[in-house]
């Protein structure tokens, strides 16, 4: 078993995948690259939900205080009680219906207030909209087929391929960053005693 790290811990980790990223977009290897990609894009869209209070400390579980509020925000009705925090494509799902949700219901707790406030002035903006859509499609599926394909398909022609998505991989991690950070920084999780 790998043993998970605390965030003191993660700089250090972060620092070391972007200088091997750089080592390997350098000497074209970039099957290394999108798969540092997707593993950073895995950690930052799970932040996401963390930060706006929405999983536990955990960050696999929906917290159970806000459970009706996360499920309103995210379009949930009780039959469609599957939430997309386990997987990469199911947090970018989540993502996008979260950018969709507007208020319908004038009866929100103040917590799902505040969820929709740093959610209308973090990422509510063309530039991030854009980010998950084209990793949630576009990225995702030619991720897929790469994944897939590399041993069944001409390698040059993967390789052609891979380098553009790998740039706009890498833009879009960049505009998510900066939206997460913003959202850390609004402190939900400390101001609603969410663990």
């Amino acid at each position: 078993m790998i043993k998970r790290i605390g965030k003191e811990d993660k700089d250090p980790n972060y620092t070391a995948l972007f200088a091997k990223y750089n080592r390997a977009y350098k000497q074209d290897f970039f099957y290394e690259c999108l798969l540092i990609l997707y593993a950073m894009l895995e950690d930052w869209t799970t932040a996401l939900f963390y930060y706006l209070g929405m999983t536990s400390k955990n960050r696999d579980t929906v917290v159970k205080k806000y459970k009706k509020d996360v499920r309103n925000l995210l379009f949930m009705n009780e039959e469609d009680i599957r939430y997309g925090f386990d997987s990469l494509s199911g947090k970018l799902k989540d993502t996008q219906k979260l950018l969709n949700y507007e208020c319908l219901d004038k009866e929100m707790s103040a917590y799902a207030e505040e969820v929709v406030r740093i959610k209308d002035r973090y990422t509510k903006n063309a530039l991030f909209e854009e980010a998950i859509v084209y990793l949630n499609t576009i990225w995702r599926r030619l991720r897929n087929e790469i994944t897939y394909a590399m041993v069944n398909k001409d390698y040059n022609d993967l390789s052609y391929r891979l380098k553009p998505m790998i740039d706009e991989g890498l833009g879009s991690l960049r505009i998510i960053d900066n939206a997460i950070k913003n959202v850390k920084r609004q402190n939900v999780t400390k101001r609603f005693r969410i663990q």
